[in-house]
C-alpha cells in the first residue's frame, strides 16, 4: 500500500503542512516496505503537481491538511483516502494513520461539507462504502484496518500494542539509522518513561 504525506521537510521528522497548498515536500510511502521511496518537492503554487503525482502512483491514501478545491477534486477524483495530519510530524502522524486515529478530509476548503456532497455510481471520492456500491476502491476504514493488521506483523518498525502508543506523546524524536531491534527497544523505553512521568515517579 503506498501513502502520500505532504511534509514540511524532506523526511518524515518535519511536520506535516498546515495545508496541501503550502506544503514543500511530498513524501511516498511504500507501507509493506516501511520506508520512504521518493520525495517531490514543490513545483507550482497550488501544488496540482503532488495531487496529480498522488493519483499517478495510486497511493490508498494522504495524509496532509486542507485542500483546496482543484487539488481536492483531482486528489478525490483518483479514489484516495484524505487524513487530517496537520501539526504533527509526519512519522507520528503516520502512526495515527495506521492506527486509525487521524480525521478524515471530507470535503474542499469553502466546499458544501459531506451534507451538500452527493454520491453516485461513478463516485470515486474514497467515501463511505454505503454511498460506493459498485466502487472498487477501499473506504477509508478498510484502509486503516489493513494498515493496522500491516503494523502488527513481526517485520515492521513499531512493536508497541495499541495500549502502548496511547502513552507516547504526540511528538517524539526517532534517531536515524536504527535496526528493527534497536526501534523497538527506544519506543519501548520511551513508554516506559512516560507511564512513569504520568505516574509521578
Amino acid at each position: 500500500m503506498k501513502i502520500a504525506i505532504c511534509c514540511e521537510t524532506e523526511d518524515a521528522g518535519g511536520l506535516v503542512a498546515k495545508d496541501f497548498k503550502s506544503s514543500p515536500f511530498l513524501l511516498l510511502i511504500d507501507s509493506e516496505k516501511n520506508v520512504i521511496y521518493h520525495v517531490y518537492g514543490k513545483q507550482d503554487p497550488e501544488n496540482l503537481v503532488f495531487a496529480e503525482k498522488i493519483a499517478a502512483e495510486n497511493c490508498e491514501a494522504v495524509i496532509c491538511g486542507p485542500i483546496e478545491k482543484e487539488a481536492f477534486e483531482k486528489i478525490a477524483g483518483a479514489g484516495v483516502s484524505r487524513f487530517d495530519g496537520s501539526g504533527h510530524k509526519a512519522q507520528r502522524a503516520y502512526v495515527s494513520f495506521l492506527r486509525n486515529k487521524l480525521p478524515l478530509i471530507r470535503d474542499y476548503i469553502g466546499g458544501p461539507g459531506p451534507v451538500g456532497h452527493s454520491h453516485d455510481l461513478s463516485c470515486d471520492c474514497g467515501e463511505d462504502e454505503h454511498d460506493h456500491e459498485g466502487n472498487d476502491h477501499p473506504t477509508p476504514e478498510q484502509i486503516a484496518q489493513e494498515a493496522a493488521a500491516r503494523l502488527r506483523r513481526e517485520d515492521t518498525l513499531f512493536m508497541l500494542s495499541e495500549e502502548d502508543a496511547d502513552v507516547l506523546p504526540d511528538e517524539i524524536e526517532i534517531p536515524d539509522g536504527l535496526s528493527r531491534e534497536e526501534m523497538e527497544a527506544y519506543l519501548k523505553n520511551l513508554v516506559e518513561d512516560s507511564m512513569q512521568a504520568g505516574s509521578g515517579e
